[in-house]
């Protein structure tokens, strides 16, 4: 799941806890490093499930 503008990962960062974001967006990856100082790469994660 992308993070968006990074509001969540803020509210974490507020309470000590040291965030990273990912997002496919260049422009949200770049609108959290402005409004909050947050680190965010931009990219996809893929997870392989594997069927019964």
């Amino acid at each position: 799941m992308g993070c968006g503008s990074a509001a969540y990962l803020n509210s974490l960062k507020r309470y000590g806890w040291e965030v990273t974001g990912i997002d496919l967006s260049p422009e949200a990856a770049r609108a959290a490093k402005e409004h909050f100082d947050i680190d965010v790469f931009v990219g996809e994660v893929r997870i392989e499930v594997k069927t019964r």
